[in-house]
């Protein structure tokens, strides 16, 4: 079981790291049952996969705070979307930049 859910895990991991072929509805449903899972079993794998996919420890907090059980697994998947749409701009924005208007 635990390697299974490991497995699911890293194909999401994978899915997000690869913003172009994001159908955004299926990832987003993939994210909400990972969760719910690891909500209900699993809580030091779904802080781990937070940590690796880089969301802000104090929306995760306040979330936990504010939002009914119900709810979470969506409000924790949004949370993490937006975190990698987030990455995939700056990225963006970094590549699109001239090195030469770099100061040190």
């Amino acid at each position: 079981m635990k390697k299974d859910i490991e497995v699911q895990i890293e194909t999401i991991y994978s899915k997000l790291s690869d913003l172009k072929s994001w159908d955004y509805l299926q990832i987003r449903i993939d994210l909400i049952a990972l969760i719910k899972l690891l909500l209900s079993n699993h809580s030091r794998m779904l802080r781990v996969f937070l940590y690796r996919v880089d969301v802000d420890e104090e929306k995760i907090v306040n979330l936990f705070n504010t939002t009914p059980l119900k709810n979470l697994a969506e409000k924790i998947a949004d949370l993490i979307i937006n975190r990698e749409l987030r990455k995939s701009k700056f990225q963006q924005e970094v590549k699109n930049k001239s090195c030469d208007s770099w100061s040190f």
